[in-house]
């Protein structure tokens, strides 16, 4: 990673002022002070204290924004493994100089750390009284299957899920119970996602879908955060609503016995040409999977 020379700081923050051609005015007192805080946050870099350096970029980039002072703290960021504030600096980097030779470079950067993964540590703390034995349930995230029962040796050790950046669901159902979870994570970030729950829940249809719409299975709403359906087997009719239009219904086989029925609907704007009449109806990313116990 490069560093930038410190002896050029405070010419290179000067604001020039109306002068003759033989010399320029002193810089203002706001640019003054931020090279001398430029010039500590570039001792407490170099000797490796990177913490104090990033405070300290960043009390200088406040009295004096410039593109050196903050292509050095997306450096200390993306060090200290703060990948989110990395890339935002560096963005404004090439924002604040936009004809850097370095601007490929800086961009491939970018595209490098906004694609590092997170990881999602998903266990039962030790303790925890729960009624869901993670051990004896499908665990999924994102509607996709990351462990089966049986699979597990532990609650508590969990399992350790490699993840991008953004929202993300995490469904642990077993035959006799089921839990919720939802994260957010930014570039690189990890998160422990502590599932168990104390209640029974019997059914043998679950839907999972985004708070923005509503879902009807045989015109009885599911709410909103967790819920498991017991329904008779055979087919049966789902009926998702946005905020104000109907999506397509979805035809679903509600299973026999233990089986449970995994249903994961993610709508999405469509769009249409501009000749046509402007309509809210969405299509939908539909996921079914039969979970068998």
């Amino acid at each position: 990673m490069r560093r930038l020379v410190i002896g050029c700081v405070l010419a290179l923050l000067a604001v020039p002022a109306l002068a003759d051609s033989k010399r320029k005015a002193a810089p203002d007192k706001f640019v003054r002070a931020a090279g001398d805080v430029f010039a500590k946050a570039a001792k407490a870099h170099d000797r490796g204290d990177l913490h104090a350096a990033a405070k300290l970029y960043a009390a200088s980039l406040e009295l004096a924004p410039h593109a050196n002072t903050v292509f050095n703290l997306a450096a200390v960021s993306a060090a200290l493994g703060e990948l989110y504030d990395a890339v935002a600096h560096y963005e404004m980097y090439l924002a604040l100089a936009p004809d850097a030779p370095d601007r490929a470079q800086v961009r491939a950067l970018i595209t490098e750390l906004s694609a590092r993964r997170g990881t999602l540590w998903i266990h039962t703390p030790a303790r925890e009284t729960t009624v869901l034995d993670l051990t004896e349930a499908y665990i999924l995230v994102d509607g996709a299957i990351v462990a089966t029962p049986g699979t597990l040796k532990s609650a508590v050790t969990g399992i350790k899920v490699p993840i991008l950046h953004g929202q993300h669901e995490i469904d642990s159902i077993s035959s006799v119970s089921y839990d919720v979870e939802d994260v957010e994570l930014r570039y690189g970030q990890s998160a422990e996602v502590k599932t168990y729950e104390s209640a029974a829940h019997d059914g043998n249809v679950i839907v999972r879908s985004p708070y923005a719409v509503r879902v009807h299975l045989e015109d009885k709403p599911f709410q909103e955060y967790k819920d498991r359906r017991k329904v008779a087997p055979g087919k049966h009719w789902v009926r998702v609503f946005d905020r104000t239009y109907e999506c397509p219904p979805i035809e679903i086989e509600a299973p026999k016995g233990d089986s449970v029925l995994y249903l994961r609907v993610t709508p999405a704007e469509v769009a249409k040409p501009p000749t046509q009449t402007p309509a809210r109806c969405r299509t939908m990313t539909v996921v079914k999977r039969v979970l068998a116990f």
